[in-house]
């Protein structure tokens, strides 16, 4: 994730450019493009480093990653494109041929989704990215005798308690 993530966001920053000049290309793209090319690279850079140092929320976001893509690939062999190819002349006279297909690749894909989540469920790989337990204070036994500024503190404290119960 570290490596594509490097890799990939100068690219994504290139894109948000083109996004704010509105440069031509990018009129079509929607929500969901705009977050796997210019939001996705970043975030799986940091989350890459995230990972590493074994934060929480670095799992999180490696869990959703993972059950997205496998939604993803199931989708595609639940509901596979046409398989037959269709050839169609534009207003151009160019001919145009789209080749049908299959689901392809999406069982492996599948099945390396469904390993990896299970990895990652494991309960010692959930203990590895488990909340640090708040830090404890320990209660410090208190000194014999206070220092000096906290010792003037108090007897100014006093004097002025002292004072106001007089009124």
């Amino acid at each position: 994730m570290i490596v594509v993530g490097a890799v990939l966001t100068p690219i994504s920053i290139i894109s948000f450019l083109m996004l704010l000049v509105r440069s031509y290309g990018t009129s079509t793209g929607g929500v969901l493009d705009w977050l796997i090319v210019v939001a996705g690279p970043p975030v799986s850079f940091m989350a890459g480093i995230g990972l590493l140092r074994r934060k929480r929320w670095a799992w999180f976001y490696l869990v959703g990653i993972l059950f997205c893509l496998f939604a993803w690939q199931a989708s595609k062999v639940a509901f596979p494109p046409p398989s037959e190819d269709r050839t169609f002349i534009d207003p151009n006279d160019v001919r145009t041929t789209i080749m049908g297909g299959g689901p392809g690749t999406s069982t492996p894909i599948i099945a390396l989704t469904i390993a990896a989540l299970a990895v990652l469920f494991l309960q010692k790989s959930r203990a590895e990215f488990a909340a640090a337990p708040l830090p404890v204070a320990k209660m410090a036994e208190a000194p014999s005798a206070p220092s000096k500024p906290v010792a003037r503190s108090a007897e100014i404290l006093g004097a002025f308690a002292s004072a106001l119960l007089r009124v």
